[in-house]
């Protein structure tokens, strides 16, 4: 990213860098204060502390998780809630190890397998029906 540069405005001068969709302004006697101020604000926005960076290492959710997640937060106020309880009670039969994976973990290939393996066990519109639902389970994460 390409610094600003600073303007002069009297006797004294001025710089503004766009932080986070908000503009920022900073008033110094130098020119040399003013960019040591911007590169300043830059390093720390663009910083994460250690303190998150390890919270988010250690946080895990899992496929199973974030469809009990779900059910609670959508699928029990739906029209649909029973089908979803019912999906739900029968996670661990039909997913196994793919349940019990973090779901940063999940690549297109689990899927595919899992689809493909599913397809061979019941009928293409029960595959497309699941996937529907399980689309949903991830869209309400990711907003």
């Amino acid at each position: 990213m390409k610094l600003p540069k600073p303007r002069q405005r009297g006797s004294s001068w001025s710089i503004s860098i766009m932080l986070n969709g908000k503009r920022e302004y900073c008033t110094r006697d130098t020119e040399q204060e003013c960019l040591h101020w911007a590169m300043a604000r830059l390093i720390e926005a663009n910083s994460t502390p250690k303190e998150e960076i390890e919270a988010q290492r250690k946080t895990v959710t899992t496929f199973h998780d974030l469809f009990n997640l779900y059910y609670k937060a959508h699928g029990k106020d739906s029209k649909s809630k029973k089908y979803i309880r019912e999906q739900l009670d029968s996670f661990e039969k039909r997913f196994g190890l793919l349940g019990r994976k973090d779901i940063t973990q999940i690549t297109p290939q689990d899927l595919t397998h899992w689809r493909n393996k599913r397809q061979s066990e019941v009928s293409d519109g029960t595959v497309l029906k699941e996937i529907s639902l399980y689309s949903s389970v991830f869209t309400s994460a990711t907003v």
